[in-house]
């Protein structure tokens, strides 16, 4: 496929793994949404923003669901990480962040809404994820 001159041939193939994943970030409201296309079951992608970069992964089977968020390298604030809800579900919603795998923090502070097929987590005092931790969602 031709889409011109310079990078925009080989930045263009950039938009498939987007529209795979569903992937929408917003540094100016902090917002982080994944909306995987394909294997919604066990999913696994790579991700970037501007400050970081990592991968995203999700497992929507049985009675637990769980998401997770790693950062490789970089820094990344979140007030709202949208993902996709398999089932009507409800708290308890446990909110963690994991240093290399290490040690779970004390719950992170977040809220949970459900609208169609969308889970919105929002963290009222907003969060930062550094190089090396993983945000940990899990709903049982």
């Amino acid at each position: 496929m031709e889409c011109g001159h310079h990078y925009a041939r080989a930045l263009s193939s950039w938009s498939l793994l987007l529209a795979l994943t569903g992937f929408q970030h917003s540094a100016v409201e902090q917002r982080l949404e994944f909306a995987p296309r394909l294997s919604q079951t066990h999913f696994a992608a790579p991700y970037t923003t501007g400050n970081a970069f990592g991968r995203y992964s999700q497992s929507l089977e049985g009675q637990g669901r769980g998401y997770w968020l790693e950062v490789e390298k970089g820094r990344l604030s979140l007030r709202e990480w949208i993902v996709p809800a398999s089932a009507p579900g409800g708290p308890p919603l446990r909110v963690t962040i994991t240093n290399n795998g290490e040690g779970a923090s004390p719950p992170v502070p977040a809220e949970m809404r459900l609208a169609g097929e969308r889970l919105t987590i929002r963290f009222p005092e907003g969060v930062q994820v550094r190089s090396g931790q993983t945000l940990m969602a899990t709903i049982e």
